[in-house]
């Protein structure tokens, strides 16, 4: 009679992918006498016909993640001059080597590099770190769909004046009194979707949203980091038609003013302490 009440229920394998992540790649490009690098951290995905792989313990379709590593290094061989198009390549070498394979995942994070100035001139094969700031790219990928994203992270602005925040809704909470003149500070993480890949050139695009960043967070007063994440979307979508929409997230890194007069010094609005934690997170899709 009990039996008759339970409903065999049985296991099936949902969505899954696998892969291998951060792979290091350092290529040196060796021209006569001038040598470039290109530093990538990569992490390809791979989704498809691999269900019983977990329900079987099939491992006949099964790509070894050590082979998706060798593939990452052997395609890295290729001619390519930006992050998206290598990216690309890598998509499309899983797409057509594996039948059994319907999506690809491609994350590339470039790590970038400054040549060397050494008496006033470029050294030919030199380089320093930039920073912590890092160029990133996003490829998902199908026989009939390509979306594809770039983006910047870990880049740290600042401005000490040509900010404020005023006129904000106040309760019963709010104790933060108008501050017309402020310390403006963030690490900009911010990604852009391109409505195509063709005729892209992605390098150009990359340098020419960072100037936007620059000019716009420095020549703009910003009234709020959300007016300013408006000010500089703005400018991306109307100068570059192959970004379809372009997001930030930026935390505002405050600086908060010692006043120095409780201890008989002039107070000139020059002394601050930084603050990681808590900070402020605004973020936005245009």
């Amino acid at each position: 009679f009990f039996s008759c009440l339970f409903e065999i229920v049985m296991a099936v394998v949902g969505a899954n992918r696998y892969g291998k992540e951060c792979v290091r790649v350092m290529k040196v490009i060796k021209g006569n006498p001038t040598h470039n690098i290109v530093n990538y951290t990569v992490t390809v995905l791979l989704e498809g016909d691999f269900e019983t792989s977990f329900s079987h313990a099939d491992n006949s379709k099964v790509v070894p993640t050590d082979t998706t590593k060798n593939t990452i290094y052997c395609i890295a061989k290729k001619d390519f001059s930006s992050p998206e198009e290598y990216a690309l390549l890598v998509g499309d070498h899983f797409l057509s080597m594996y039948s059994h394979v319907s999506r690809v995942t491609v994350d590339v994070t470039e790590t970038l590099w400054n040549r060397m100035k050494i008496n006033g001139k470029d050294h030919e094969f030199s380089f320093q770190k930039v920073g912590g700031e890092q160029r990133k790219v996003h490829l998902l990928k199908t026989r009939s769909t390509t979306e594809l994203f770039g983006g910047i992270e870990n880049y740290v602005i600042l401005k000490t004046t040509g900010s404020g925040f005023t006129n904000f809704h106040r309760c019963q909470y709010t104790i933060l009194p108008d501050m017309k003149d402020r310390i403006l500070a963030t690490s900009v993480s911010s990604s852009w979707r391109f409505n195509t890949v063709n005729g892209v050139n992605f390098n150009q695009i990359y340098n020419g949203i960072k100037e936007i960043i620059n000019h716009e967070f420095a020549t703009k007063y910003s009234e709020s980091v959300q007016a300013t994440i408006w000010d500089i979307s703005a400018k991306v979508i109307e100068k570059y038609g192959h970004i379809e929409t372009i997001r930030f997230s930026l935390p505002n890194l405050h600086h908060w003013e010692i006043d120095t007069s409780r201890f008989g010094l002039s107070n000139n609005h020059d002394i601050f302490i930084a603050v990681d934690d808590p900070h402020g997170l605004i973020e936005a899709e245009i």
